[in-house]
């Protein structure tokens, strides 16, 4: 099918399902926010859940059906629930005269972003169409036709997020994936604001909302397929999902919760860290504020709905996919060849540890440029110089791959996520150990444990900013404890909303004209 059909078809799926979810949410009063992310992981949900399912099976074609069964109840939704949509049309209109500079260049630049994403081909090099729909017709022989064992052949990673590019795969057109990881960054900043609204005001949260929205990595990826971003903005959705279930325990959010640690779930090595990560969290957090009692009876009051997450947990936990590599790949779980694991424990781990402390000091090219026209110095020299004299000489190559190297390039492969990451996020972390509400200390813990893990398993080598995906995206919100109104002025929230915007345009610009 032609790009000029298959991408408003796309589109229009995806709107319809989304808008239609977004209806329903605001029908359980959830709040703006909350519902415009929660309806973009559940659509992204439905969605990967109807491909893997029709290709378990081995009937690809059966998902179509299930689309459009499923496009019909979300424009029957739209229809009945028309009151929500039109009362969020007014609180879009108040947020608008609120802050109608920001808005104006947040909406220009998520224009430019949205186009990228959807008529061009996916930027990342490493992104092949042709195998990866090579890859997907062979999860259509995993319960019939089986195929046998082949020498030499890698197994099979996790593909809740990785198959949502079907969508337009079935149709041959690569363009147009770049779609979901669009909409994983716009689901960030609503889960951002969301969280954020819990422990500051509105123009604070709105202004950590610009903050992360403007970090370089992800508005990289945010015209990408999604492998990356998407399993991201699960995990920030999962952390906004816990929220609300101590809040008000019940057994809807208790179930996208599950579904969405499950969900996240996806990509190669590493993909089952921060899952566990969250199982262990959510447990702490719901255990020790409610008990257990309570989490089985609203379970055993609603036990149809825990018997319809069945299904979908069983496709959602990979295990089939397990299973399979165990049979016909002789391992359950591969590693990819460009992950180098650390072959130094601990100590290799503390070397990782300053290695990327200095290089989460991304303070862009720009204005590197800049310091180095005016001042005859170069902040990436700078961070070397420390590097050398502090850590090259204590840890050596201990715990890398390669040459230590820091490079400020605002692409997806090597962009990391901008001064504010340094100079707000990180601080606001440590803040929250420390001072933390104990929530905030339980997530701040959480975090620290997932950075402390990616320091002892994986070897430094270029590009490991990947892996940090997770951890600043979820981490943004933090930022709002840290910044209460009577430290945080409308000044100070101006100066860093401008620079946001700055920031947001200028990976938007390099990323298309470069």
């Amino acid at each position: 099918m032609h790009p000029i059909i298959a991408i408003p078809a796309a589109v229009v799926e995806i709107s319809v399902l989304c808008l239609g979810a977004f209806a329903v949410f605001r029908r359980w009063e959830y709040t703006f926010a909350e519902s415009a992310s929660y309806a973009i992981i559940t659509t992204l949900m439905a969605l990967s859940f109807m491909f893997q399912a029709a290709f378990i099976v081995g009937v690809p074609g059966l998902s179509i059906k299930a689309e459009v069964v499923l496009c019909l109840l979300s424009a029957i939704a739209v229809a009945c629930l028309s009151p929500h949509i039109g009362m969020s049309g007014r609180i879009i209109r108040n947020f608008v005269s609120e802050y109608p500079g920001a808005i104006a260049a947040m909406l220009i630049a998520w224009g430019i972003l949205a186009a990228r994403a959807m008529f061009f081909p996916p930027a990342e090099t490493h992104w092949d169409s042709v195998a990866q729909m090579s890859l997907f017709q062979q999860y259509g022989t995993f319960f019939f036709t089986l195929p046998e064992p082949t020498a030499g052949n890698p197994p099979l990673f996790p593909v809740n997020t990785v198959v949502l590019p079907y969508l337009l795969l079935r149709m041959h057109t690569s363009v147009g994936v770049g779609i979901f990881g669009f909409l994983a960054y716009l689901s960030i900043g609503f889960s951002t604001y969301a969280l954020s609204r819990r422990y500051s005001w509105p123009p604070t949260a709105f202004t950590v909302t610009m903050i992360v929205m403007s970090m370089p990595r992800l508005v990289c990826l945010s015209a990408s397929p999604g492998n990356e971003i998407v399993p991201a903005a699960v995990a920030v959705f999962c952390l906004l999902a816990i929220n609300r279930t101590l809040e008000q325990p019940n057994i809807r959010d208790l179930t996208l919760l599950f579904l969405g640690i499950l969900f996240s779930i996806s990509g190669q090595v590493m993909c089952l860290v921060f899952p566990l990560i969250l199982v262990s969290l959510s447990c702490v957090l719901l255990i020790r504020r409610h008990g257990k009692t309570i989490w089985w009876a609203i379970i055993n009051a609603r036990w149809w709905a825990a018997l319809l997450t069945i299904p979908v947990a069983l496709v959602f936990s990979q295990g089939w996919l397990f299973l399979y590599n165990a049979v016909y790949r002789e391992t359950w779980m591969g590693s990819p060849p460009d992950f180098i694991r650390n072959p130094d424990g601990l100590t290799g781990a503390v070397g990782n540890f300053v290695r990327y402390i200095l290089e989460s000091a991304h303070f862009t090219h720009p204005l590197d440029v800049l310091c180095n026209w005016m001042l005859n110095f170069r902040l990436t020299g700078m961070l070397h110089r420390i590097y050398g004299m502090f850590a090259d000489s204590f840890f050596g190559d201990l715990g890398t791959a390669s040459p230590f190297v820091i490079q400020w390039v605002p692409d997806a492969a090597l962009s990391w996520f901008g001064p504010f990451a340094f100079l707000l996020v990180l601080p606001a972390l440590l803040y929250s150990l420390v001072r933390g509400h104990r929530r905030l200390k339980a997530i701040a813990i959480a975090l620290t444990g997932y950075f402390y893990i990616v320091t002892l398993i994986a070897a430094w080598v270029p590009g490991n900013a990947r892996f940090f995906t997770v951890f600043y995206a979820c981490g943004g919100f933090f930022i709002g404890s840290l910044l209460p109104p009577w430290r945080f002025t409308n000044r100070g929230k101006h100066a860093i909303q401008l620079a946001s915007a700055f920031l947001l345009f200028y990976t938007c610009a390099y990323n298309i004209f470069v």
